[in-house]
């Protein structure tokens, strides 16, 4: 309830004082396949991504074409994600945070966490 409020309290000082801060938490906008890894794009990502704690980044599953999934290796590169995985050599799915009470840890510097998703590469 905390994350709501602080959504709607940034959300109205932004409109209110046309003020240039970040209110939005990054949202996936695309995958696309690259070889035995992927690359996943985010939407208001204004910010850089960030991990809440540690040092890797937890959540994230990509799939071949088999339709299983696999945990998946991320690593932050700039506004992307790389994903790969020694389970999977020509991923074309990926999803975060799927699942009914997911850890997530991926955020922006402004601590606004990232939403679960999936997504497929065209």
């Amino acid at each position: 309830m905390k994350l709501i409020a602080r959504y709607i309290l940034l959300i109205l000082i932004v409109l209110a004082l046309r003020s240039n801060i970040v209110y939005s938490n990054p949202r996936y906008e695309s995958v696309s396949g690259h070889g035995d890894k992927l690359i996943v794009k985010f939407a208001h990502c204004d910010s850089p991504l960030a991990i809440n704690g540690g040092n890797d980044i937890k959540g994230f599953e990509i799939a071949g074409k088999d339709g299983k999934f696999h945990t998946a290796l991320a690593s932050i590169v700039g506004k992307n994600i790389v994903l790969s995985s020694s389970h999977v050599a020509s991923p074309v799915a990926v999803r975060y945070a799927w699942a009914p009470n997911p850890y997530c840890d991926l955020m922006n510097k402004d601590k606004l966490p990232a939403s679960p998703f999936i997504g497929y590469v065209k």
